[in-house]
């Protein structure tokens, strides 16, 4: 286990929008040396691209934006990308709900169980059908991502093993509007964002430290991932230093901010000594300390340049639109000619003012529905 080192990307989807989840999504790689950044790119060129027309001889990790633009096509370029690094971890899901069971830091069936007790049709409105893959793909009908698979996994799966480059965890919370309206703080929404963030670093060091502890009973692995916060902290020094190199979480800037000390010293990462190396417009790098140590930088457009946050990127899209689908179906079967809506503001007013009469008729909450917007407090009366 000697000479290890990680690094942890993360980015969200749906921050923005005032219908549907946000999701914020973290991978987890271990790598034979320092991270750089054209590593990831170089070293798997054979078979990943940036360039959405070079899809389907390669896989295409991007900034998701670019990927999921509203064309069959690329919808089904993010699903491909999405369900090819997933069955590097798991066996090809069979639906929607078994690719979450694997994907969510939640509990998943808690999660439902809380949606449904709102009522049958708040949780069908999201959940909908729970089909996907060729049964039912996110593009359309007449796009079968299995063909795809079947011929860009395998290259995938053999480049990846040559490449000195493993993927060793994927993790996405799925924030509601209800969760959302539930957990916004005095400190804003960068601040209920950047949480989420700390959760999904929290479940990466669990993880580094099982995989580095000299534990294999599966007994006593339980055992230290129930006391894990406590080893962090005391993390012994001759581990780190024969087996952690190098720590480093990348992340996707907090809209355009610039610092970040008070958020690292808000909740997990608040007993380690905080170290700023750079605070600029385009990157904040920070190195925090105790017995571990950890670099983390905020990148201006991360997902763009960085590997490891752009894949975050497209599965984080991938699960938002996985229910804004549904969202839009399920209205759609009980009004005719009705317009679909991607959940942002510019848009929103008519998918408001349209559905109203259903979700009144199915009660579902406004509170399930919208985000507590200033522009849209009134509607939650």
């Amino acid at each position: 286990m000697e000479n290890n080192y990680y690094v942890l990307g993360i980015d969200e989807a749906g921050y923005g929008p005032d219908i549907g989840p946000l999701v914020v999504t973290s991978s987890l790689f271990r790598l034979s040396e320092k991270y750089h950044q054209q590593k990831f790119w170089k070293a798997l060129s054979e078979i990943i691209s940036k360039k959405t027309k070079e899809f389907p001889e390669k896989v295409i990790v991007s900034d998701s934006k670019d990927i999921f633009k509203n064309h069959p096509k690329n919808y089904l370029i993010g699903e491909i990308t999405v369900l090819c690094f997933y069955s590097l971890l798991h066996s090809l899901p069979l639906n929607f709900q078994e690719f979450l069971q694997n994907i969510f830091l939640d509990n998943l069936d808690l999660f439902q169980k809380r949606c449904k007790t709102f009522s049958k049709y708040t949780y069908r409105m999201c959940w909908g059908n729970n089909n996907f893959f060729s049964e039912d793909p996110l593009n359309s009908r007449n796009l079968d991502p299995g063909p795809f698979l079947d011929n860009l996994f395998p290259k995938l799966k053999r480049v990846m093993k040559g490449s000195e480059i493993d993927l060793i965890d994927i993790k996405s919370i799925v924030l509601c509007p209800h969760l959302y309206n539930e957990s916004i703080t005095k400190k804003g929404k960068l601040f209920l964002n950047y949480l989420q963030f700390e959760r999904l670093i929290e479940n990466a060091l669990k993880r580094i430290l099982i995989e580095n502890s000299s534990v294999k009973d599966k007994e006593e692995t339980v055992k230290l991932e129930k006391k894990y916060k406590k080893e962090i902290r005391n993390f012994k020094k001759n581990e780190q230093k024969n087996n952690l190199n190098s720590i480093f979480v990348i992340a996707d800037k907090l809209g355009s901010k610039k610092y970040y000390t008070n958020y690292l010293k808000s909740v997990l990462l608040r007993d380690f000594n905080i170290k700023v190396l750079e605070q600029s417009r385009d990157i904040s790098t920070y190195k925090l300390s105790n017995n571990l140590e950890i670099r983390i930088s905020f990148i201006k457009e991360g997902d763009k340049t960085h590997f490891p946050i752009a894949l975050s990127s497209v599965f984080s899209k991938y699960i938002r639109e996985r229910f804004i689908k549904n969202i839009n179906e399920f209205f759609a079967t009980k009004i005719q000619n009705l317009e679909p809506t991607k959940g942002y503001a510019y848009k929103i007013e008519k998918f408001i003012e349209v559905t109203d009469d259903i979700r009144k008729k199915y009660d579902i909450a406004t509170n399930c529905f919208l985000r507590k917007r200033d522009s849209l407090l009134h509607l939650f009366d």
